[in-house]
């Protein structure tokens, strides 16, 4: 009944094999990361239960925690080989998620170097961020617009409806890759971040955002308008370029 009415759903995208080993690359590099991060937090309490207290950042920094060692070279033998331990499980992460990112830039040099390269132009976007999205998304031409692709990352708003009127809206809606919509969000906040002059007009399409819709929303709504600008860069063939911002200009997509 559904041919006759010619209402098949549309055809389910299979992404090539280069795609997802893309994507397979930047999960296993997020599931080295939030082992680094539990590694660091064990480390922290460590150090804290002896009245030391280091912030976060700091210990992912081979340096600092060289420094560090020899700082404390006055404790125990028994605390230097604990903390010793938690360094080397630190240093034992933080090594696997290099080698996973030299692997990612080497992948994509081979297969999406053009998508990569106009992707970085983009101020807050860089290797990670550009790896996560060009694996999510694959085939650009695949959607009809920006909007449709934050629909895709689940960075759209969700709307209610009753009787086929809009009664209110929620949230974003959060479907589709999770971890592509966390790197989008993260790099709205590099550009808020950014000294960087290319970065000045979306600095200020957020402060006018914040102030009608809080700094909440205004960061996704910042994030959500970065997909919105990646797509228009992939449609057009062109890399950011922020006059077009500077005179109100929406990108292709928007």
């Amino acid at each position: 009944s559904q041919l006759c009415k010619d209402i098949l759903p549309e055809p389910i995208y299979k992404p090539p094999h280069a795609q997802r080993e893309l994507r397979q690359l930047v999960s296993q590099r997020n599931q080295y990361v939030k082992s680094r991060s539990r590694a660091i937090n064990r480390t922290r309490c460590f150090l804290k239960s002896h009245g030391i207290m280091e912030r976060k950042k700091d210990m992912r920094s081979p340096g600092y925690r060289l420094e560090l060692s020899a700082k404390l070279s006055h404790m125990s033998n028994s605390f230097k080989r604990r903390l010793t331990a938690y360094f080397e499980t630190i240093e034992f992460f933080s090594g696997h998620i290099k080698n996973l990112e030299t692997e990612m830039y080497g992948h994509l040099k081979q297969h999406f170097f053009t998508e990569y390269c106009r992707l970085i132009t983009l101020p807050g976007v860089a290797l990670i961020t550009a790896s996560s999205i060009i694996s999510v998304v694959g085939d650009w031409s695949r959607f009809k617009s920006g909007r449709k692709l934050c629909s895709y990352l689940g960075i759209a708003p969700s709307v209610c409806r009753s009787g086929g009127k809009m009664v209110g809206s929620n949230a974003i809606t959060k479907h589709g890759n999770s971890l592509a919509r966390g790197y989008l969000v993260q790099a709205a906040l590099g550009i808020l971040k950014s000294k960087n002059e290319d970065a000045q007009p979306l600095k200020e399409w957020y402060q006018a955002m914040r102030i009608r819709k809080g700094w909440k929303k205004a960061r996704v709504s910042l994030a959500r308008k970065l997909c919105c600008i990646m797509y228009g860069m992939m449609k057009d063939g062109t890399d950011y370029d922020p006059l077009l911002l500077t005179k109100n200009s929406k990108p292709a997509g928007i």
